[in-house]
Formats: C-alpha cells, structure tokens, sequence
C-alpha cells in the first residue's frame, strides 16, 4: 500500500511530503526483519550502531528487538530499492491520518547492512529452480558440451 506521507514530527512550514510504501511486519529474526505488502517482501538486515550516531549504540540484535511488539504498519520511503551499502535508513512508525488525507509518520533511524526485495515471481523462480535441482540431480557427472 502506498501513503503519502507529511514526514515526521516537523513544524507546518517544515514539512515535505514523501511517498511511502507501507508493509506489515511479517517475521522478526535475530539481526533482521521481513516486511511485506502481500506482493513484495523486504528483508533489512541491520548493522550495530556506529559509534557517535547515538548516545547508547545499540547492536544490530537490539535494532530488531525494537520490531518484536509492533502493532502498527511500517513505512518505508518510496521507491524500495536492495542495497548491500551500509548505511542509515528511515523507517517510518507512529502513522496518523491529519488534513486532507495525508498520512503523517514518524521516523526512526536505522543503521543497516542489507535490504532485500522480493516479489511473489521472484520467489517463484526460486522455488521453481530449487524443485528442478531436486527433480534432475547432476549426480557426479559434468555436463557435457558440445
């Protein structure tokens, strides 16, 4: 589902909308959570805090923990794209419908290690590449070219 949102907690002259993707929290793992929208599924794996960045910088265990009792949906700015940089992202939390149907949420930092996106035929072609290796084992033998 996607929700523009008026960005956070900022005056009214301050705000700048943004689009968001907005997910429900699907799996909470020890470094990592999945989020999905029922097509697409995000995985971020978080980093530990850098030092300086926050004044009690917690570990990459302690990022996800943050996720285990989230009622609400996540939001993630638009377009989700994967990455393997580290880097710092929003993920967006505490959404409220305000004037003219504009969601306003509020974002917390997140330093992380990874973000994964997968569709529904991505999946697929993994399931469907894994069942043919179940179903034609090269047992040993090289192919042949030629």
């Amino acid at each position: 589902m996607r929700a523009l949102s008026a960005g956070g907690l900022k005056s009214a002259q301050e705000e700048t909308a943004m689009e968001l993707n907005l997910y429900n929290l699907k799996q909470v793992s020890e470094d990592f959570i999945i989020l999905t929208d029922g097509v697409t599924d995000v995985r971020i794996t978080f980093a530990d805090t850098p030092p300086g960045m926050d004044f009690i910088n917690p570990t990459k265990e302690e990022h996800a923990a943050f996720f285990k009792h989230i009622q609400c949906q996540v939001g993630l700015e638009a377009p989700v794209l994967p990455s393997t940089e580290s880097r710092t992202i929003s993920i967006f939390l505490d959404h409220q419908v305000v004037d003219y149907g504009l969601l306003r949420s509020s974002p917390f930092l997140f330093p992380v290690a990874k973000v994964e996106v997968f569709t529904s035929s991505t999946r697929l072609d993994e399931v469907t590449m894994a069942t043919a290796i179940e179903m034609f084992p090269m047992r040993g033998r090289s192919p042949q070219v030629g």
